[in-house]
């Protein structure tokens, strides 16, 4: 899943001017299996798999107070359509974040990128959507 340009809350944290937010679905274990009539898989399945986020976005200033990896919050996503009536959308899940990385470049400036990994009950998706 990917949101452009959306309003992002980590706990007390704000993050201004991020580009994009991609969630990603990753197998953390697989299982594949083979019949006798051929050597082609006859069974695949991803009984488990981590849900993780990346936020993307740019830094126009100083940037001291940033969260740091190992912190655990609710993380809300906030978008709209542009230049329409729809009701703006929210994405939230709890969040635990793996790393900050910054790059700097001529072209785009000082980029910073966050990656999380979303927490559940182990049943239900972490992420929910509704409307606000």
């Amino acid at each position: 899943m990917l949101v452009l340009s959306p309003t992002v809350t980590f706990g007390a944290f704000t993050f201004a001017d991020i580009a994009n937010a991609a969630i990603s679905r990753t197998p953390s274990r697989t299982v594949t299996e083979f019949g006798d009539l051929g050597p082609h898989v006859a069974f695949a399945d991803v009984p488990e798999y981590q849900t993780t986020l990346r936020l993307v976005g740019r830094v126009h200033k100083d940037d001291l107070a940033v969260p740091t990896p190992g912190q655990q919050a609710t993380l809300k996503l906030v978008t709209s359509a542009e230049g329409s009536d729809r009701p703006r959308k929210q994405l939230s899940a709890t969040c635990t974040l793996l790393s900050v990385r910054y790059d700097l470049s001529e072209h785009k400036g000082c980029m910073r990128t966050l990656d999380f990994v979303a927490i559940s009950d182990g049943q239900a998706d972490p992420f929910t959507l509704t409307e606000v």
